[in-house]
């Protein structure tokens, strides 16, 4: 590394090659570094830590730096490079030169002061020509520079700064204009002038096994459906990780909501009206979509593909409608291909409808050959285009994962046929039968059993009320009961719960997918309970009109929605109150330990009280830029509550998550490999013990950072990983090296109380309310209500951050950190 200037872009740069040289899994044993003197003297005085092992705080590892101290004119010869290198003094700042120069040559035009930056460093290997980097424009001796470019200002600014190459015509010509040239002109053969930005598209800190080119059961097709939603924060307003997480939950909200909205007028329109609106009102407040709708998991995304494919297939189906097959079939296919394989199951009533059930057709015995085959054309044509969707999706696997890669058969393969060599799903938990009737219950209170109840419920009114759903439009043997199209919209629901509930394996995101379709059967229930309702009411009075006339069953389904939503709203609440400490702490960490952590070391800015004397009192306080924190090289570890880790988004950057030992003896995920530059983009398929090796210099724009991220990081086969559930040696992080650690504290039950490291000594940073729900009773800790007698059935214990206080006495008392991000 060829380090000019002690300048923002080049310390981070020297912060991020410090994994190179760390580890078992090093790249290299040290990293060659080339600077002047003066430079040298920055670095020492700004960041001591990554000279020296004397000069840094507390305990963990150092990295391997190589200095090399160069002197202006004195040649150089570079590790690997077969000629002397000659560095160069170049002039930093306004670019003096003679007004009056062009006088000794008439044929130039003169040249006026620049008034801006030109040469920034420079030097002559080889002499072929004349190497100067700048960050204006290119100048080629006749023109002016540019005004001074915003990098020198906010190099934080700047995603890339020019280099420029003067070659040896015009430099008789700058000679003459008394501008120094060194004869012969000169060339410098590589600058690494700013950090390497490579890693994960999403700044992902943690793989997992299924992540693995060896297993590859996550698709990375649809991680890339989120690539622009994940950015388009951060373009719109440098917003950081954090604005993004909560963005992409955003977006998730808006895509559920207008996938909901399209299902609820198919219902109005095709259903029935009253359905509709019982539907809406159950999916408005529902705590089990309130949870689903936003989560980033491929079974959320298959709910949406289900819930805007219903949004057609509840249409009746019709010759005319070739519309309607279409677009169902690709949304199934969409949920399946893209997002999991198995929601593909939801499509069967769909499929058996579209080519047995007549719909919307009327269709005499003498057409029933041609219809027939009309429909299975348009449907296996749809099919057939829909299929399609593997391509784009094999594509992108095979290039991430460097070898052909079928995503969907792979998870259907070790979920359904790994359970003959002791792998598959049950490695992972198995739950009793009853299982998924309880988390229905849990989600969805009183629609738990409508919607169960949905199937008997129409048989019931076919029987007792059958004008309750209108007539057939024809002759019975040519057209389709009202029944009959209700029964194929209630049947993916109980076709979903049947199959999930005889897997031993059970997860509640497995439910995701007929979420809204549970509101839909509970719907239709609550309508033909009404319609029970009316006929009884009729049979006891013998008045038609008194029962148009009374409000009975109009307060009777009211109260039944307004009941729901109630239990649903408190629900959510209690999921909020009860459990969001993990959120307290990570923004706690973010918002209040680190900015006092700069405060106390006297990096914390002063804020600009004349702006903020003008500012209204509700407004927040100025955000802190925590860039200065990189330094720290602060490690926040989890350890039992490694499933609580709230993911690398709400991780400030320059901060590095660990999972340290806590009994778990199952497959933990693990750090993402580190990256090493070459000049040769050719494919990477090698284990972990050799480094991922990415392009020297990255494309510029989005689809750079995408093109070097996929096939670089994602190909690599990282050891220690497996398909069993077992614990792998290695997979857990040295306790010596936490700053700071997440622990659950449960003083009302020590049999499942966590144990803190025993290295260090540690202390309260902040606490927050946790329940401790096996202590807990059973409708307190579900339901949450105002008032303190509520609260007398819950039992809580604390989510605390701790800090290790020896380290961090160390690291406040240092007077060695720069100011300079």
């Amino acid at each position: 590394m060829v380090m000019p200037m002690c300048y923002t872009k080049a310390i981070n740069g020297l912060d991020d090659l410090r994994s190179w040289t760390l580890g078992e899994q090093r790249i290299q044993d040290h990293v060659d570094v080339y600077l002047s003197e003066a430079t040298m003297n920055d670095v020492k005085r700004g960041f001591p830590y990554l000279i020296s092992k004397e000069f840094a705080t507390g305990s963990g590892h150092i990295p391997q730096f190589k200095w090399h101290i160069i002197e202006n004119n004195r040649p150089l010869r570079l590790d690997g490079i077969e000629f002397d290198i000659t560095p160069i003094n170049v002039y930093h700042g306004n670019l003096p030169m003679p007004q009056n120069s062009s006088a000794s040559n008439p044929n130039l035009a003169p040249i006026p002061e620049p008034m801006g930056n030109y040469c920034k460093e420079g030097s002559a290997p080889v002499s072929l020509l004349f190497y100067c980097r700048d960050e204006s424009a290119a100048w080629n001796g006749r023109h002016t520079p540019s005004e001074t470019d915003e990098c020198d200002r906010d190099p934080g600014r700047c995603e890339e700064i020019e280099t420029h190459w003067l070659t040896p015509r015009p430099a008789p010509e700058l000679e003459l204009h008394g501008v120094p040239v060194y004869p012969p002109p000169f060339v410098c053969l590589c600058s690494f002038e700013y950090a390497l930005r490579l890693g994960p598209i999403f700044r992902i800190v943690m793989k997992t096994w299924e992540t693995s080119p060896t297993y590859a059961l996550r698709s990375w097709a649809y991680v890339l459906l989120h690539l622009f939603p994940a950015k388009f924060p951060i373009w719109l307003a440098s917003f950081d990780k954090r604005h993004t997480f909560f963005a992409l939950r955003m977006v998730f909200a808006f895509v559920t909501s207008f996938c909901e909205a399209r299902l609820f007028t198919t219902v109005v329109e095709h259903v029935n009206d009253r359905v509709g609106r019982y539907m809406l009102f159950m999916l408005m407040f529902n705590a089990g979509m309130w949870n689903a709708s936003t989560a980033f998991l491929p079974s959320t995304f298959a709910m949406y593909a289900v819930t805007a494919a219903a949004s057609f297939a509840f249409a009746p189906p019709s010759s005319s409608r070739v519309h309607r097959t279409f677009a169902a079939t690709l949304l199934f296919a969409a949920g399946a291909i893209v997002g999991w394989p198995f929601s593909l199951l939801l499509a069967v009533p769909f499929v058996v409808e579209e080519l047995t059930v007549y719909g919307g057709d009327i269709v005499p015995e003498s057409s029933l050959p041609k219809w027939i085959e009309n429909r299975w054309k348009y449907l296996f044509g749809s099919g057939a285009v829909a299929a399609s969707l593997f391509i784009p999706v094999a594509l992108i696997d095979t290039y991430a994962y460097g070898r052909l890669t079928l995503t969907p058969w792979n998870i259907i393969r070790y979920n359904i046929f790994g359970s003959s060599s002791g792998r598959g799903p049950n490695l992972y938990g198995t739950e009793p039968w009853y299982y998924y009737i309880f988390n229905l219950v849990l989600n969805f209170n009183i629609l738990a059993p409508l919607a169960l109840g949905s199937l008997p419920a129409l048989l019931v009114t076919r029987t007792f009320d059958s004008k309750r759903l209108g007539g057939s439009r024809g002759p019975a043997n040519q057209t389709s009961s009202p029944y009959t199209l209700l029964a194929v919209r209630l049947a993916p629901f109980y076709l979903w719960f049947i199959t999930l509930t005889l897997q031993a394996h059970k997860e509640e995101r497995f439910l995701y997918p007929v979420y809204p379709l549970v509101c839909f059967n509970a719907a239709v229930t609550l309508y033909l309970m009404r319609g029970w309702m009316e006929t009884a009411y009729v049979k006891a009075t013998k008045s038609p009109y008194r029962a148009a006339n009374t409000n009975l069953f109009q307060l009777a389904t009211l109260f039944t929605v307004v009941l729901t939503c109630l239990l649903s709203i408190s629900r959510a609440v209690a999921l909020f109150k009860y459990y969001h400490a993990p959120l307290d702490v990570a923004f706690h960490f973010q918002y209040e330990e680190l900015p006092r952590l700069l405060n106390t070391t006297g990096l914390l800015p002063v804020p600009d009280l004349t702006t903020k004397k003008h500012s209204s009192k509700y407004d927040e306080d100025a955000p802190v830029d925590l860039a200065l924190v990189r330094q720290f090289g602060l490690r926040v570890c989890w350890g039992a509550e490694w499933y609580r880790f709230p993911g690398s988004y709400l991780v400030p950057s320059g901060v590095e998550p660990l999972l340290v030992e806590s009994g778990f003896d199952g497959m933990l995920p693990r750090p993402f490999p580190p990256v090493v530059p070459i000049t040769d983009p050719s494919p990477i398929t090698k284990s972990s013990s050799e480094s991922t090796k990415v392009p020297l210099k990255p494309s510029p724009g989005l689809f750079g950072e995408l093109s070097h991220t996929l096939g670089r990081t994602t190909r690599l086969v990282p050891t220690g990983f497996n398909d069993l559930n077992r614990a792998e040696e290695g997979q857990a992080a040295d306790p010596t090296e936490c700053d700071y650690f997440v622990h659950l504290r449960l003083p009302h039950s020590p049999e499942r109380q966590e144990v803190v490291p025993r290295v260090g000594e540690w202390e309260d940073v902040a606490c927050f309310p946790f329940l401790d729900a096996q202590r807990s009773s059973i409708l307190s800790r579900v339901f949450w209500a105002p008032g303190s007698l509520w609260q007398k059935g819950n039992t809580f214990g604390e989510y605390c951050l701790l800090r290790e206080k020896q380290r961090a006495q160390i690291r406040e008392r240092e007077t060695k950190w720069s100011k300079t991000a």
